[in-house]
């Protein structure tokens, strides 16, 4: 009996520790694929200049939080660009924001071409915003409202967005 109850108890705390395991991988799962809440309210954006940025409040904007050293936000530019492309500027609008230094922001412009807003959140860095994954980009309506948001780059100038911002 008692040897009967203690491989009762071992299949059940492996089970158990699997279970765990299990729970513990799909949480950072869920946080590393799923993007955060738009982390605008309290923001204040500033320009590689000083002055402070405003998303427009007239058309769609693409907001992507980004590092100049990641390789996913350089592979998602081409994507922005033909999005940008295909929907024209009076419908779109981009802006890239990141929390590096000036001098950085200014060769990852000039070394990818890069002709969008880039911007810095004034007071705070990207993790205090609750931004850990680059890209985290988020696609708004004209009135401000979250339609889409991706992590680790992605295809933006697909067929749905496209028709999502021309309609």
């Amino acid at each position: 009996m008692n040897r009967l109850w203690m491989h009762k108890a071992g299949w059940m705390l492996k089970v158990a520790l699997l279970a765990v395991l299990v729970f513990f991988a799909l949480r950072k799962m869920y946080h590393h694929f799923v993007a955060p809440s738009f982390p605008h309210a309290g923001t204040a954006y500033l320009s590689m200049s000083g002055e402070k940025v405003e998303l427009p409040g007239d058309r769609f904007v693409l907001v992507s939080f980004f590092q100049t050293w990641c390789r996913d936000c350089v592979s998602e530019l081409p994507h922005i660009r033909n999005l940008l492309a295909k929907t024209g500027t009076g419908k779109l609008s981009v802006m890239m924001v990141s929390d590096e230094e000036i001098p950085k922001l200014e060769a990852f412009r000039s070394r990818w071409n890069v002709e969008v807003t880039i911007a810095r959140p004034g007071n705070q860095s990207l993790s205090d915003m609750g931004i850990r994954v680059f890209p985290t980009t988020y696609l708004l309506s004209p009135s401000g409202e979250v339609l889409m948001s991706k992590t680790e780059g992605y295809d933006w100038d697909n067929e749905e967005v496209i028709r999502m911002i021309k309609k």
